[in-house]
């Protein structure tokens, strides 16, 4: 009778035991469950920062294209302001010329007026 029942004692423990096994099991699956849907979170916010990040890339570069057209323009137009003014020193140049050339002249015709004015008196 005495073996029988510690037999029995025997199988209580082995219930007792694999009860325990299986509900540490349990508790295992249930932190592994808890586990994965943070990690999916985890990954849910990494894609949501990667994709704000791809878009801050994408207006970084746009801004970068927009800048540089921007400056392409600005040296083309400082381009032609000193075409512009280059041909605003030739043509104040050329009009200093052109009035000293005038002023030649002037001088010249009125010396020839004096002379002729002169020769008129001379024959009065």
């Amino acid at each position: 009778g005495l073996k029988g029942s510690r037999s029995l004692d025997q199988v209580r423990e082995d219930l007792e035991s694999s009860e325990k096994e299986l509900k540490s099991q349990l508790k295992a699956k249930e932190s592994n469950a808890s586990l994965i849907m943070s990690l999916n979170e985890q990954a849910g916010e990494c894609e949501r920062q990667l994709r704000e990040h791809r878009e801050i890339v994408s207006t970084a570069k746009g801004n970068a294209i927009e800048l540089k057209t921007r400056l392409k323009e600005k040296e083309k137009l400082e381009g032609e302001n000193s075409t512009i003014d280059k041909k605003r020193h030739e043509l104040a140049r050329a009009l200093t010329e052109a009035e000293s050339a005038l002023e030649d002249v002037k001088l010249d015709s009125d010396r020839q007026s004096r002379k002729m004015q002169k020769a008129v008196e001379e024959l009065e």
